[in-house]
């Protein structure tokens, strides 16, 4: 509700008597002069008619309460328990910090609840099973996966869906798994220059990679064709990386 109080009043002069005799008003608050020639003079409201119902403005926030406390404890709270976490809260919204696989995924099955105009595309990993279909180049992949998580997981690094590719990674699918060109998942994003323009993105999941125990050494093919591609398309950062954890793992050899 608009608050009437706090409307202000402001005119702008180019006369320095009808300026002074505005500012010996008993309502002048303050002026602002812009140059020779122009001011503003800053009155307060010598009538204020209160016209607005105030019963609207505190009905509509107490609805709102109601609303947001039934959708925290009725649907939240029953959904997820203590995989939701409540960090903070305003008059129509609410910031989570969520456990799941998939919280689009999540939001999609009751998209009734959720304000999702500002979402031009919801990415899941539903609909990239359906492009999976299409795809047939053979994966090769271990015992915890099959090829199908595999082909997800190329799919969707050739995509330049990282966010989606770590998941499957967490999940089930080898961080050592290949295409049918021999390509790891650190080859395959290394190789994201046409896809992916921001190279932080980039470094931050080829740390990922490594933290997952991703095959790299001074002598493995793997880490030398990912040093490469890293090299051609200009992720210096990624290539330090990538070199920077060969040298530990040499020393600890050593070692």
């Amino acid at each position: 509700m608009e608050n009437l109080r706090k409307r202000t009043d402001i005119k702008l002069l180019n006369d320095q008597s009808k300026a002074r005799k505005l500012i010996s008003k008993p309502i002048f608050h303050a002026f602002k002069i812009f140059n020779d020639d122009l001011v503003a003079v800053h009155k307060l409201k010598q009538r204020l008619c209160l016209n607005r119902p105030i019963y609207v403005g505190f009905t509509i926030l107490d609805l709102s309460k109601t609303l947001m406390y039934n959708f925290h404890y009725d649907y939240m709270k029953d959904k997820y328990g203590s995989r939701a976490n409540l960090l903070f809260t305003d008059t129509d919204s609410l910031c989570y910090n969520f456990y799941t696989d998939d919280i689009y995924h999540d939001m999609m099955e009751d998209k009734h609840l959720f304000d999702t105009s500002e979402i031009t595309r919801i990415v899941t990993i539903e609909n990239l099973k359906a492009k999976v279909n299409k795809w047939n180049k053979k994966v090769f992949c271990s015992k915890n996966a099959n090829d199908k998580d595999a082909q997800l997981v190329f799919q969707a690094i050739y995509e330049g869906k990282l966010r989606l590719t770590r998941i499957l990674i967490e999940g089930k699918v080898n961080v050592n798994c290949q295409d049918s060109d021999g390509r790891t998942p650190l080859i395959a994003v290394c190789r994201l220059n046409n896809n992916i323009k921001d190279k932080e993105t980039i470094l931050y999941f080829v740390q990922f990679l490594i933290k997952e125990e991703a095959i790299i050494n001074s002598t493995d093919v793997f880490c030398m064709q990912a040093l490469d591609c890293a090299k051609n398309n200009g992720f210096h950062q990624v290539k330090q990386v990538i070199l920077r954890t060969v040298l530990n793992v040499l020393e600890n050899f050593s070692v």
